[in-house]
């Protein structure tokens, strides 16, 4: 599957993101609250980890169903965890580190995972018959009942599907979280690697 990816090319896709998490807090770049807020190191917090999950309802906006949807289409998973709601899980490669960073810090920042930052984790792997380790790092947002539809929409009988509906949220945003993910640069645009969904 390849795709075209108008707009990003001024610098690929992270300064893309990156001035979206910025765009987030304000609408603005340069606004004075945003400007204060990074110089006095403060927060804009919605949700706390002693809030029971199932009170996590949202609203959502559009920025961070864009990142989950986005992140869904690539490498991330929703882990449904019984009434209580769904949960958001990301792991990277340790090449990655700057990537889920600045996904964490953007989470964290809105609200929507712990002050814990995401851990490094170790995978060994058999290849060609000897034992390679690979390093990562991961962190998982906190538990919304308001994410189980979006679970729904990806998800039949725990395997990952993709249906029709989700585009009515392929955002630019979006598109961009998954060519992070997914995607390289295929002249004269961007591919996506789509190998592990079937059209069956």
């Amino acid at each position: 599957m390849s795709v075209l990816a108008e707009g990003l090319s001024n610098g690929g896709p992270k300064p893309y993101i990156l001035n979206k998490i910025v765009n987030t807090f304000t609408g603005q770049k340069k606004n004075n609250i945003f400007n204060n807020l990074i110089k006095h190191n403060l927060q804009i917090r919605t949700f706390h980890s002693r809030m029971r999950a199932a009170s996590r309802i949202g609203p959502h906006n559009q920025d961070i169903i864009s990142i989950i949807v986005g992140s869904l289409l690539g490498d991330s998973y929703g882990n449904r965890r019984s009434v209580e709601g769904t949960r958001i899980c990301y792991r990277q490669s340790i090449i990655h580190k700057d990537y889920l960073f600045s996904l964490y810090s953007f989470y964290y920042t809105n609200g929507y995972c712990s002050n814990l930052e995401p851990r490094m984790y170790t995978r060994k792997l058999k290849h060609k018959g000897t034992e390679v380790v690979y390093y990562g790092y991961e962190f998982n947002t906190f538990t919304f009942r308001s994410f189980n539809w979006i679970h729904d929409m990806f998800y039949r009988k725990g395997k990952k599907v993709i249906k029709p509906i989700l585009e009515n949220y392929m955002t630019p945003l979006c598109l961009a979280i998954w060519i992070s993910d997914d995607g390289c640069w295929a002249k004269p645009g961007v591919r996506i690697a789509a190998n592990c969904f079937t059209y069956s």
